[in-house]
């Protein structure tokens, strides 16, 4: 699975597992005033869901500075 996402500080690490495909940089989502770089990440999902459920409300990036909030659900 591919994944384009803000990492904020708090996300931190990246899982070992995760392939970063790509680096887009700092973005800040506004006006919630999230900052954080943005990822292409490659894993599987089951890795991805683990990194992510402790976080309520991650942002998926959507492609020139537009974010999606998405809550990880069982």
């Amino acid at each position: 699975m591919q994944l384009s996402l803000l990492v904020e500080k708090k996300m931190l690490p990246i899982p070992a597992t995760a392939i970063i495909i790509q680096d887009f940089g700092c973005e800040t989502v506004m006006p919630e005033r999230v900052s954080g770089n943005v990822y292409l990440l490659e894993d599987t999902v089951e890795n991805i869901q683990n990194w992510l459920r402790p976080f309520d409300g991650v942002w998926l990036h959507k492609g020139m500075g537009q974010f999606e909030v998405a809550h990880i659900k069982d």
